[in-house]
C-alpha cells in the first residue's frame, strides 16, 4: 500500500512485512517476472550494475581547462580605428559600455535600473530595435523567478557538454564521448581549445553569418540553413556561427535569427543531436542576450565584441592586468546571470513578437553605415595565434593582430 500519510489502512501489524518511507526523488518497482518489490536502493543496484558506466567515462570524457582568465583578450586587441568600426557596425553605444557592461565586469552584478522606466514594450515601439528586446521582461511582466545555478545548485548546473547525442534506449560507450565545460559562456582560450587540433580540430565546420547585401532575409537564411546541412553530411559535430570577419561588401545576419533559423531547420530535418551549436558574435553584451541565444538553440556563445571592449577601457585604468580580471569577472558574471535567465522559455511570446518583427522589417538586409572600414592586411603577423576556424582565413580577415 502506498499512501500520502501513515496510518490511512488500519493494518494488524503481524501482517506488515517491511514499511517506509518514499523520499524525495526516490522510487518503488514491482518485478512482475520474479515476483519482488524493488526500493529504491535495489532499483540503483541493478542499473548501475548493467554497464561498466565509470570504465566508459574514464575513457570517453575530456575536461576543458576550467580556467577563465584569457591573457589573449590583453594581449590581442583590436586597434582603436578597428575596434569603433566594430562597435558602430553592431550598434553597441557608450551607454552600453559605460552603464552595462563596466558595470557587469567590475561588480559582477548587472546594473540597476530604474522602475520608472516608460520605454515602450519592443513590439510596440516604432524604433528600430534588437531582437533580443522582443523577449525582455519588463518591470510588470516578470513573474517567478526561475532557479539558478547557485543558490539551487542541486537540481540546476551551467555544465555544458559538447559532442553527439545519442538515444537514451542504446546505451553505450560513445554517450561518454563528451567534452564538458564549466559555462556556456567561453572566453578566448576555451574556444580555441574547443577548435585546437586535440579537440575538434577536424570536425567542426565555420559559418559564416556575414552575406551579400543583395541577399533577402530569407535568402541569406536559407543560404546558412544549406551550409549547416553540409557539414551534418560531412559528419561534422560542432558548428561555428560567426560575425566576426567583417567585410564591406558583406553585411552580418543577427545571431539570434541565425541561431534559431539554423536550430529548428535541423529539427525539422531530424539530425540537430548530431551537432553542436557556438556562436561567435558581436551582437551578445549581456546575460539576457546570451541566455536567448541559448533558448534557441546554441550550445556555448563567445562574446567577442565585449572582450575586445574592455581591454581598452581596463587599460586605461589600471593597466593590462586588469583586462584578464575584468575578462574574468564578466565571464563569470554572464554564468551567474544567464542560469537566473535561461530558464525563461523564450518561445512562449515568440510567435507573436516574430510576426510584429517581420511586419516592420525590409523585405532586404539594410546596408552597412557608410562609415564602417576594417582594414585587412595580406600577410599576418600573428598566424599562430589566429583561432583555428577556417585554413587561410586569417590572412585576409586579420585587423591589425586583433585575430
Amino acid at each position: 500500500t502506498i499512501a500520502s500519510e501513515i496510518g490511512v489502512y488500519d493494518y494488524d501489524n503481524a501482517d506488515v512485512v517491511t514499511k517506509g518511507r518514499l523520499g524525495p526523488g526516490e522510487m518503488l518497482a514491482v518485478d512482475l517476472r520474479n515476483g519482488c518489490l524493488l526500493s529504491n536502493d535495489d532499483i540503483n543496484d541493478e542499473l548501475k550494475s548493467r554497464f561498466p558506466y565509470k570504465k566508459w567515462l574514464k575513457q570517453g570524457v575530456r575536461y576543458l581547462d576550467s580556467e577563465l582568465i584569457d591573457l589573449h583578450t590583453a594581449a590581442e586587441p583590436f586597434d582603436a580605428e578597428t575596434l569603433a568600426a566594430y562597435q558602430k557596425m553592431f550598434n553597441m553605444s557608450r551607454e552600453e559600455l559605460n552603464d552595462i557592461i563596466s558595470v557587469l565586469a567590475k561588480t559582477e552584478l548587472e546594473a540597476v535600473g530604474s522602475m520608472g522606466d516608460d520605454t515602450p514594450m519592443s513590439v510596440l515601439s516604432k524604433k528600430n530595435r534588437s531582437p533580443f528586446d522582443y523577449f525582455r521582461q519588463q518591470f510588470a511582466q516578470v513573474t517567478n523567478p526561475p532557479i539558478d545555478s547557485l543558490r539551487e545548485r542541486i537540481v540546476m548546473s551551467l555544465q555544458t557538454n559538447i559532442g553527439r547525442e545519442t538515444s537514451l534506449f542504446d546505451i553505450g560507450p560513445e554517450h561518454a564521448n563528451h567534452v564538458i565545460i564549466n559555462s556556456p559562456v567561453l572566453s578566448q582560450r576555451k574556444l580555441r581549445q574547443l577548435l585546437g587540433q586535440e579537440m575538434f580540430g577536424n570536425s567542426h565546420a565555420f559559418i559564416d553569418l556575414n552575406v551579400p547585401r543583395e541577399l533577402s532575409l530569407p535568402d541569406a537564411l536559407d543560404q546558412i540553413c544549406t551550409g549547416a546541412d553540409k557539414a551534418v553530411a560531412d559528419g561534422k559535430l560542432v558548428l561555428l556561427l560567426s560575425d566576426r570577419y567583417l567585410k564591406e561588401e558583406l553585411q552580418p545576419i543577427h545571431a539570434l535569427l541565425a541561431t534559431g533559423a539554423i536550430h529548428h531547420h535541423l529539427v525539422r530535418a531530424g539530425n540537430r543531436c548530431e551537432v553542436n551549436i557556438i556562436v561567435e558574435t558581436g551582437v551578445a553584451r549581456d546575460a539576457h542576450h546570451i541566455a536567448c541565444l541559448i533558448a534557441y538553440g546554441a550550445t556555448a556563445v563567445y562574446p567577442f565584441l565585449v572582450y575586445q571592449s574592455l581591454a581598452p577601457m581596463a587599460s586605461n585604468n589600471l593597466g593590462e592586468a586588469i583586462v584578464a580580471v575584468s575578462a574574468r569577472v564578466f565571464s563569470k558574471s554572464c554564468q551567474r546571470w544567464a542560469s537566473l535567465r535561461s530558464q525563461v522559455t523564450v518561445e512562449h511570446s515568440c510567435s507573436r513578437s516574430l510576426a510584429c518583427m517581420k511586419k516592420s522589417s525590409a523585405d532586404v538586409l539594410p546596408a552597412p553605415s557608410a562609415a564602417f572600414r576594417v582594414r585587412s592586411l595580406r600577410t599576418c603577423t600573428r598566424t599562430s595565434n589566429c583561432l583555428p576556424i577556417v585554413p587561410g582565413i586569417h590572412a585576409s580577415h586579420c585587423s591589425k593582430g586583433g585575430c
